[in-house]
């Protein structure tokens, strides 16, 4: 009889030992999980930090949201559709909005008739010439989507960046001139 009991405890201690191993695992995933949304919502909440490089030119920066799959094609499925691009090929999305604002003096009035001021205002450009001055500010919007291709194996996945970057541009008025998209390896 203490054969078997200690055969039955044997049994309980590794039965008992998987259980707290499935629940530690567990936890640290849940854990990892209320971390990343935590990260979200102060990068949501967090605000461009804008400044000047050691050349004078602007820089802007910004916390990097994390998302799942499933919460990626929530945000983004209309837009990944109109690129043919499936939610399970993205690498990370960026999303990026400018405006440009130039004031223009005028040096020169030629008067060919009692001009007191033009404007023109749409989604995307402002413009007003007056007498002395003229003021112009366009915007731009832009979608950055890297892919990273997913290749299966019976049960395991894995994902490989491509090296393909396809950018979305909303403006009509601006053309695309040149993309440079640099990627590093760890090593």
């Amino acid at each position: 009889m203490s054969r078997k009991f200690v055969l039955f405890a044997a049994i309980a201690w590794i039965i008992l030992l998987g259980v707290l191993f499935f629940m530690l695992s567990r936890m640290r995933s849940q854990s990892l999980n209320i971390e990343r949304l935590e990260s979200n919502i102060s990068a949501m909440a967090d605000e461009v930090s804008r400044g000047l490089s050691s050349d004078n030119k602007h820089t802007a920066s910004i916390k990097q949201q994390t998302l799942t799959k499933e919460e990626l094609k929530e945000v983004l499925q209309a837009e990944l559709k109109t690129l043919d691009i499936k939610a399970r090929d993205v690498k990370n999305v960026t999303n990026i909005i400018t405006e440009s604002k130039v004031a223009v003096q005028v040096d020169t009035v030629v008067k060919i008739d009692t001009l007191l001021e033009y404007r023109y205002k749409d989604a995307w450009v402002d413009i007003a010439i007056n007498q002395d001055s003229a003021k112009i500010a366009c915007r731009d919007s832009l979608l950055v989507v890297n892919h990273a291709k997913t290749k299966r194996f019976l049960w395991w996945t894995w994902k490989r960046y491509s090296g393909k970057t396809t950018i979305k541009n909303y403006s009509p008025y601006t053309y695309i001139e040149n993309i440079n998209s640099i990627d590093v390896e760890d090593k």
